[in-house]
């Protein structure tokens, strides 16, 4: 007596092994699409994580005993995408305390942070742009906190990037 063997037919055995190969890829898809994706988005501030710094030797950079801290940021020569530039944070830090001043482009200034420099309107604050321009920045600050490092980082339509340059903070 024989026992009757019935195996897979050679096209549903193909037609199996692709439903198995098509899940496999959207499955894998899932995961790595958005995975790209949010990577894709850090590499936007990549171009400036240069594109501020802060300009030595011009005797600024420095605070005072009524904590009026005075700096002078330089932008970077060669950026032709620095209209994507809205604005940076200025990050003034000790070992215990950190204040984050923001500022973007056309904001008003206030009695506590101004820029120095002509502007189109009084009373406005003016991101450098790309060649070289420099702000003359004076931060007021009412407590008696001395700040020892400031940190600069730059805005993107919303987004704040890394550091682009920090100082250390000397007495005027």
């Amino acid at each position: 007596m024989g026992i009757k063997k019935r195996g897979l037919s050679g096209v549903v055995a193909t037609a199996l092994l692709l439903l198995i190969t098509i899940s496999a890829v959207v499955i894998a898809a899932n995961f790595i699409i958005p995975f790209v994706n949010k990577s894709l988005e850090s590499t936007s501030c990549f171009k400036f994580r240069d594109y501020f710094s802060f300009e030595e030797g011009d005797g600024f950079n420095c605070h005072n005993q009524e904590s009026i801290y005075s700096m002078s940021v330089k932008t970077r020569t060669d950026d032709k995408d620095a209209d994507k530039i809205k604005g940076f944070i200025i990050r003034f830090k000790n070992n215990v305390t950190t204040e984050s001043i923001n500022v973007t482009d056309g904001a008003s200034s206030t009695a506590t942070f101004k820029m120095f420099e002509e502007v189109e309107e009084v009373g406005k604050l003016v991101i450098p742009k790309a060649g070289g321009d420099y702000s003359l920045l004076s931060y007021n600050y009412s407590s008696n906190v001395n700040y020892t490092i400031a940190e600069i980082y730059p805005i993107l339509n919303g987004k704040i990037c890394d550091m682009s340059d920090s100082i250390k903070l000397n007495n005027c």
